[in-house]
């Protein structure tokens, strides 16, 4: 889900924004005298990596 913050909403609010960002997927688009400056999106999680891929890895480099 998309949310509208201003820019000082977002400052105040920083750790609960990156909070539900992490955990809940929200994006937040921030907005400075009411016109869209920046998304904050989650990134696509890492795929996870076996100790047998990270020991292959380490091998070959």
């Amino acid at each position: 889900m998309e949310h509208r913050v201003s820019a000082t909403e977002m400052v105040r609010n920083l750790g609960d924004i990156l909070s539900r960002v992490r955990y809940r997927g929200d994006a937040f688009v921030v907005e400075r005298n009411g016109k869209p400056v920046v998304r904050i999106i989650p990134l696509p999680a890492a795929p996870h990596t076996s100790v047998r891929d990270a020991l292959a890895a380490w091998r070959a480099a």
